[in-house]
């Protein structure tokens, strides 16, 4: 409960950032795109934010958070038990990320800030990149960045519908809040939801459904697992000792 109130307090946040306006960005704030994925058998999550100021694109923002696997039972055995998220994201890392230490060149926090700064000058089109999803344009950048350019145009296709969405991070599950604001300030589509993790046999993957996907297959009501809490002037309630799914 107190991740999914976090969540909806970003994203208020966000939608705070700016006032409403009648360009085709009719509404101000910080707007993201996320993919999700596996990296080298751990979680993984990359995002691009579009900040809309006054009807104008005024700054792009390249992220991704990376996961750990840790091995909670004999030392010697090598299967992983426990997968988490870094406490830090690429960005944050900075120099502690380690690119440019084993392949050379620019930093990872410093070719996204390059091709943020290219975009922003320039806008972001699919023409920058190559055959081979690579880009030329931008000097010292090797990073994939076909899949980062999906999401960059996803996230302004976001800000032009009005779209907030804000994302939350625990153990090896994925929070996210969703909601559609218009030119008026109304609230629509209001959405919160998470995707677990499921490793198995030290195998990280991630469920082929969110909870909300899942519906009544989640299986929560009428578990023994709900059966300490009691529904309550609009919340859940615990009542007593009840494992959390």
């Amino acid at each position: 409960m107190k991740k999914t109130i976090a969540l909806l307090l970003i994203v208020v946040t966000l939608l705070s950032l700016g006032a409403f306006n009648s360009s085709e960005f009719e509404v101000d704030g910080e707007f993201l795109a996320y993919e999700y994925g596996v990296h080298y058998n751990t979680p993984e999550v990359t995002w691009v934010t579009v900040t809309v100021e006054d009807g104008e694109i005024v700054a792009y923002n390249i992220n991704a958070r990376q996961g750990y696997s840790e091995d909670t039972t004999d030392p010697a055995d090598s299967v992983a038990d426990v997968f988490g998220w870094n406490d830090l994201t690429k960005k944050e890392l900075l120099e502690d990320y380690g690119m440019a230490a084993v392949a050379g060149g620019l930093e990872w926090y410093e070719q996204a800030a390059a091709l943020e700064a290219y975009w922003l000058e320039n806008g972001v089109s699919i023409d920058d990149l190559d055959e081979n999803g690579n880009i030329d344009v931008v000097t010292g950048v090797s990073i994939t960045v076909d899949a980062i350019y999906d999401l960059a145009l996803e996230a302004i296709d976001n800000a032009k519908a009005g779209k907030f969405t804000a994302l939350g991070f625990s153990d090896d599950d994925l929070y996210s809040a969703t909601m559609t604001v218009s030119k008026k300030g109304e609230v629509s589509d209001l959405l919160l939801d998470v995707l677990q993790g499921n490793p198995a046999n030290g195998t990280f993957a991630w469920n082929a459904k969110t909870k909300q996907e899942l519906q009544f297959d989640y299986g929560m009501k009428d578990s023994a697992y709900s059966s300490g809490f009691t529904y309550s002037n609009g919340t859940w309630v615990s009542t007593g000792n009840a494992a959390t799914l």
